[in-house]
């Protein structure tokens, strides 16, 4: 194996023991939760971003419950006015970055599924309907 594909392969070595359809997905209280059993805080998380304004204590608590029996290590993925929650602190760790400028999708051949198309086991979970066959 040359220098490249060991890289690459070094950066997906923690990800070749994932089940195939990608780990386990619910919605609790309202919140999207995922987990992956990988050893890191962002495998097991929830995204209290959906919701309207800041989460009530009794979300948290049961997002929190659910994350904790995947997981030591999760997070949860808030606005930045809406944190830090009481008895959370701000992981700086993992900062997210956002696009100033859209960018703009490369032509896609004909008969080909674009790069960014969902797996079907994806697009189950997000309920997206199955795409038409190739």
């Amino acid at each position: 194996m040359g220098p490249v594909a060991e890289r690459i392969a070094a950066a997906y070595a923690d990800t070749a023991a994932l089940d195939a359809d990608g780990g386990e997905w619910a919605v609790v209280a309202g919140v999207p939760c995922e987990h992956l059993a990988l050893a890191h805080p962002w495998a097991t998380s929830a995204r209290l971003l959906v919701l309207d304004g800041p989460a009530p204590a009794s979300v948290v608590a049961e997002v929190s419950a659910w994350l904790a029996t995947r997981s030591p290590q999760w997070t949860l993925l808030v606005r930045a006015a809406q944190a830090p929650l009481s008895g959370f602190t701000t992981w700086t760790d993992l900062p997210a970055l956002h696009l100033v400028e859209p960018l703009s999708p490369a032509p896609t051949p004909p008969g080909e599924r674009g790069v960014g198309s969902c797996s079907s086991g994806a697009r189950r979970r997000l309920g997206l309907p199955p795409l038409p066959a190739a």
